[in-house]
């Protein structure tokens, strides 16, 4: 009697978590659609980021041979209202290759765009074509159209901006990665390729630009190690300065040991881009930081991307208080790869974790659709779950972020389909299908187009 009333209870679950839908979308350009971001709006609505294949619609005959020509890329904005509706969408670019990285609304309600122009610089023997790539800005207004858009070359130096985020002063703070090399000093032929990206993998640092309202440059950093370190989010603070988080391979640890592993790494910066501190908090054999969001306490929650006892990869939380010192430290996911994308504050005072999972057993209790899903996690400010829940399919689903809407509820976007673009590289792993719960029903109502990848965006009640 008892199996039969928790199985009662566990289906009504399912049916009471599928019913927290408000809407869902689906969007497809290209046969290649990469997702970047979603972020809302103050009207209630919210703005969407990616890039796509130009060259190759949907319904272009595909085959190895084109693929291995692709070129075209470019940058595809929507605008969505409370309701999920269309208001506009439009492209930007016109040369070979504009790649998305970040849109954020800005104070006067128009938007600014960060993207990355890459073009080729040269060629070796063996290898093919050497990319170089600039950081590209937009201002747009709030319909979209152009008010002025500016490149910043790197010379010798290949510059992955990932983050813009507008400052206080009215002005813009930019966030990636750099590659330092003399283009001088680049074989004219590499051994094996191999050897090629490990000339290009070998010496990488944090880099941050400070830029005025109008696009002008005021100054720019670079942060790291004696090898590659990867800036991955930034977080304003409410005085002055800037909490930059990533990982970082320069082999060190916090007291300076040589390691092999890679290490989460925060650091604070000033207003001027001098560096005060430098923290890491690795217990895990690989460690990452994705997200920093503060706590009512002052403290902060610093989101991680880990592997840890043996398993792929699990949501990793940091709780730390305001002088920065560990307070507590906590795993959510199952025996397959859960990948953490951000962290969001709650009005109560706990958090939404939201990101991935590939796991149908563990902390995924809500049920598991096959091949990925959309998971989202309500911790208190203890770490403690309150609740979890999938959103999905029984084809890939691959969370980009999660924002909460100006007008209640929190928006889901990221990726559908049965090929799933490069989020986190996860175009590398194979995963077998895991067993699948048959009583959920797909998530997906939205029309989508077979062996692409599709936009998926979920609003989902409070």
């Amino acid at each position: 009697m008892k199996k039969i009333l928790f199985f009662c209870f566990w289906l009504s679950s399912l049916f009471i978590f599928s019913q927290d839908i408000v809407w869902e979308k689906s969007f497809n350009k290209s046969r290649y659609n990469q997702f970047g971001c979603i972020r809302s709006t103050s009207d209630g609505g919210c703005i969407l980021g990616s890039d796509f294949q130009s060259d190759y619609q949907s319904d272009t005959t595909f085959s190895d041979e084109k693929f291995h020509k692709l070129k075209g890329y470019k940058v595809w904005i929507i605008k969505l209202d409370s309701i999920g509706n269309t208001e506009w969408e439009k492209t930007y670019g016109n040369s070979n290759h504009e790649y998305f990285e970040d849109i954020q609304q800005t104070s006067d309600g128009g938007y600014i765009l960060l993207g990355v122009k890459s073009y080729e610089a040269g060629r070796t023997e063996t290898e093919g074509a050497v990319w170089v790539s600039n950081a590209w800005i937009v201002k747009l207004n709030s319909n979209g159209n152009i008010e002025w858009e500016k490149i910043y070359p790197e010379s010798q130096e290949h510059t992955d901006v990932k983050i813009i985020q507008q400052t206080k002063d009215g002005g813009f703070l930019l966030g990636g990665t750099k590659s330092v090399y003399d283009t001088n000093s680049v074989p004219q032929k590499f051994n094996s390729l191999s050897d090629k990206i490990q000339f290009y993998d070998s010496k990488k640092d944090f880099y941050v630009c400070k830029i005025n309202s109008k696009g002008e440059i005021q100054w720019r950093n670079t942060y790291g190690g004696i090898k590659a370190d990867y800036l991955t989010c930034i977080y304003q603070l409410p005085g002055e300065g800037y909490l930059l988080g990533g990982f970082s391979d320069s082999n060190r640890d916090t007291k300076n040991k040589l390691t092999d592993e890679v290490n989460d790494l925060l650091i604070k910066i000033d207003k001027k881009g001098k560096i005060q501190w430098e923290k890491s908090y690795r217990d895990s054999t690989n460690s990452t930081i994705t997200d920093i969001q503060p706590s009512q306490d002052g403290g902060y929650l610093l989101g991680e991307r880990c592997s840890q006892q043996g398993r792929m990869s699990d949501f990793g939380v940091l709780k730390v208080n305001s002088k920065f010192q560990l307070q507590w430290k906590k795993y959510y996911g199952g025996s397959k790869a859960d990948v953490l994308r951000n962290i969001l504050p709650t009005p109560d005072g706990a958090f939404l974790l939201a990101g991935y999972t590939n796991s149908s057993d563990g902390d995924v209790k809500s049920g598991y659709r096959g091949n990925g899903d959309y998971w989202l996690v309500k911790i208190n400010a203890q770490g403690d779950i309150l609740w979890e829940r999938t959103y999905g399919s029984s084809t890939n689903e691959r969370l980009g972020n999660i924002q909460r809407a100006s007008n209640g509820g929190y928006l889901l976007g990221g990726t559908t389909g049965h090929f799933v673009g490069p989020l986190d590289g996860d175009h590398r792993y194979n995963y077998s299908p895991e067993k699948i719960t048959e009583s959920m029903k797909s998530d997906v109502k939205s029309k989508t187009k077979p062996k692409t990848t599709n936009i998926w965006v979920v609003k989902v009640k409070e």
